[in-house]
């Protein structure tokens, strides 16, 4: 019994030891399960992270961060908004200049900030926070975490849309780069972010933000889906070859064609609408309103912008959607400090102003920099004054009044003289010449649409010879502060620009560098451009030429009255109105007779007919006195010591077909032999420079205003190398030639 005892009791030790044994080893398969878990999530979230890096929103999201945190000084504005917002301006700043990054690492607009700047806002910095698929709740954790204490800027200006407070394309707002960037497990449990609202919505964050397989949950449930699909329709050694190898297409990417952005843009903002998410509008309207309220107790002004959407895009939101999104901003525009801009109902922005149904062109980018420009600087003005000011809507209200005025100052006697007499008289204007000089004929009229369409100003040809669009793009190449002045007048001949230069330029008073703008017409026209046909010759003729400023202004005065009566013909007349051809010769201007805006030149008017007579004979001798001609002009401003850039301006399509082989090649050879003779630098636009196309032209020679301003890129890039060499090649090479979008 006593054996049978211990036997018992042996067993029984035996079995609990087995047991504690068999806890312990759950127990250490479980810690092991544990730690193989959080490994895992370790290193696939690494691998994600790494994989996030390379993609699109969050490089920009990461990169506009950082930058904003180190931007000295502070930025005054602030752009906030989607793709809708970002697009635009990226676009603005790529046809205005090449000094910008790549789209993902875009942070500045400085066409925005030229703008502003030019229009009185001195100093201004804008810094475009606008990322693609931000919403309502990442702008607020933008504003919450970045823009406090010394980086408060004085503006923000936000551009939003419906798809800011619904989207469908994420399952809620915490799927989005800019909330996996900036929220933290911090963020979880403060009392003041109202973006976790109760204890369920905290553990599900909590969990996502420190769980990388909970967090992708969906995506690894997807995947799983797919291959299972996979495994059904194609077997299981395919499926595995996928995997392993994924194929190519082996396609190149192809740039979609209008009608194809179109159509996909409709496809994309259909999913996007295709159910109402009432929640997350509602809570995206609440953070709305917290923006703002929070912006302003941070002493921040608002304009808030309702953005422009096509009918097409509209008509895709599910019913009542945009009336109650209209309410969302309506009350938010109603809060202290806040200012609606809405820009949907303004009939500013057509269907060409549109790259899809949704976002801006260029075009439509500049449009909407202005009217942003011209309430920005109003409401500036006025902030001391009203704490709620009235926005202009309507962009040609001023200028109306403008040219109400100015047609009134011709009935009271103002000045009047020759376009010839104004352009001198500007020349003169300061002691000191300017220092780039462009001579041309009226094709050159551009470069103050140039202005007209990047500053949103109107440009009086008797007063304005400046082009501000080249000064910054001269100043971006050179860091200098020159003056370019645009020396421009209606039919001039190559003997004419001769004629000019001997006239204004003297050994006291002459430009660095001269930029000449021209033509094969020019050396193969058989019209005889004497002085009963040339307002310029007869003009400088007997202007003559002047060793100071003074002595100039001075004969000046005397030329002002002086009457012309040479025979005009069709020819002068035959072109239009269209105020960037710069009036007919002879004809004496008064202030606001010719002006050019942001809204002219678009009007196209095929004149190729009309020089196919020039070209029938064009070896007649023509050619050959037009470049003994030209050698005159370079070998006087040669020896005045003044740089030479000579350009041949971009031609409409049918108008170059004109052009024969054996014409364009003794043109070519006969103007580049005289440029490398007097050490000019000879740029042909028409065949080296692909950036021009039909759309910028308003007949077959004169460009319109988006034309003009792609004209000042390369004239701004060859009057630097003059100062700071590079060949052709190399700035062809950096992407700088041909790329103007």
């Amino acid at each position: 019994m006593k054996i049978k005892t211990v036997h018992i009791l042996t067993e029984t030790s035996s079995g609990s030891s087995l047991n504690r044994s068999s806890k312990l080893n759950i127990l250490g398969t479980m810690l092991w399960a544990l730690v193989i878990f959080i490994l895992v999530n370790i290193v696939l979230s690494f691998a994600d992270y790494t994989h996030e890096q390379h993609t699109g929103a969050y490089i920009s999201c990461d990169c506009l961060t950082s930058t904003y945190k180190t931007a000295k000084p502070t930025p005054d504005i602030v752009l906030f908004g989607s793709s809708v917002m970002r697009k635009p301006f990226f676009l603005a700043d790529c046809q205005h200049t090449n000094y910008i990054t790549d789209y993902d690492h875009y942070c500045w607009s400085q066409t925005l900030q030229n703008i502003l700047r030019h229009n009185g806002l001195e100093g201004s910095k804008v810094f475009n926070f606008a990322i693609d698929g931000e919403m309502v709740s990442d702008a607020f954790l933008i504003n919450s975490k970045l823009l406090q204490g010394p980086k408060t800027p004085k503006w923000i200006v936000y551009g939003i849309t419906p798809r800011d407070l619904i989207d469908n394309l994420f399952s809620n707002e915490t799927r989005t780069p800019i909330f996996d960037r900036l929220f933290t497990i911090k963020d979880v449990w403060s009392s003041q972010s109202p973006l976790a609202i109760g204890i369920s919505e905290k553990l599900n964050l909590l969990m996502e933000k420190s769980c990388f397989l909970y967090d992708k949950r969906k995506q690894i449930q997807n995947m799983f889906v797919s291959i299972y699909t996979d495994i059904k329709e194609q077997g299981f050694p395919k499926t595995i070859s996928k995997l392993i190898k994924p194929q190519s297409n082996g396609e190149p990417y192809k740039p979609l064609t209008d009608q194809e952005a179109w159509e996909k843009s409709i496809e994309e903002y259909h999913k996007r609408y295709s159910t109402f998410n009432k929640m997350q509008f509602d809570k995206q309207s609440v953070l709305l309103t917290k923006f703002c309220e929070e912006s302003r107790r941070k002493g921040i002004n608002i304009l808030l912008v309702n953005m422009p959407l096509t009918k097409e895009n509209i008509d895709l939101l599910p019913k009542g959607v945009y009336r109650a999104y209209s309410d969302a901003i309506v009350k938010a525009g109603q809060l202290p400090g806040v200012n609606l801009l809405d820009l949907q109902n303004l009939n500013e922005f057509p269907k060409a102003a549109y790259c899809d149904t949704a976002h801006l062109n260029q075009q439509g980018a500049h449009r909407l920099e202005m009217i942003i420009s011209d309430n920005l600087v109003s409401l500036d003005k006025q902030l001391t004054n009203s704490p709620k000011m009235e926005l202009i809507n309507d962009q040609y209200m001023t200028k109306t009044v403008a040219n109400k005025q100015l047609n009134s100052n011709r009935k009271i006697g103002i000045v009047d003289g020759l376009a010839s007499w104004w352009l001198t008289k500007a020349y003169y204007a300061d002691s000191k010449a300017p220092e780039v000089v462009i001579l041309g004929d009226s094709r050159f009229g551009a470069l103050y649409g140039a202005d007209a369409y990047v500053y949103n100003k109107t440009i009086d040809i008797t007063g304005d010879h400046r082009c501000h669009v080249l000064e910054r793009d001269v100043h971006g190449l050179l860091e200098k502060d020159w003056r370019v002045f645009v020396g421009a007048l209606p039919r001039v001949s190559i003997l004419d620009l001769l004629t000019m230069s001997q006239s204004l330029f003297s050994s006291e008073y002459k430009p660095k560098i001269v930029v000449l703008g021209f033509s094969p017409e020019d050396f193969v026209e058989q019209s005889d451009h004497s002085t009963q046909r040339s307002e310029a010759s007869a003009f400088f003729s007997e202007y003559g030429g002047h060793d100071s400023a003074l002595a100039a202004n001075n004969a000046l005065t005397k030329m002002q009255t002086r009457e012309y009566s040479f025979k005009r013909d069709a020819a002068d007349y035959i072109k239009g109105s269209s105020p960037l051809l710069l009036g007919k010769p002879f004809e004496r201007l008064c202030p606001g007779e010719i002006s050019i805006n942001s809204g002219d030149g678009y009007a196209f008017y095929d004149d190729t007919d009309e020089y196919r007579k020039i070209y029938t004979k064009p070896f007649t001798g023509q050619l050959k006195s037009h470049l003994q001609k030209f050698d005159l002009l370079l070998s006087y401003l040669a020896r005045q010591n003044i740089k030479v850039v000579a350009f041949d301006l971009p031609l409409y399509s049918r108008h170059k077909q004109l052009l024969t082989n054996n014409l364009c090649r003794a043109y070519v050879q006969g103007v580049m032999e005289v440029c490398r003779k007097n050490n000019a630098d000879y740029i042909d636009l028409v065949n080296d420079w692909q950036a021009f196309n039909d759309k910028d032209f308003i007949d077959s020679t004169h460009l319109n205003l988006p034309g003009g301003l792609k004209l000042t890129r390369p004239i701004a890039f060859f009057v630097a190398n003059k100062f700071h060499w590079k060949t052709f090649d190399q700035i062809y090479k950096s992407g700088c030639a041909g790329k103007v979008l």
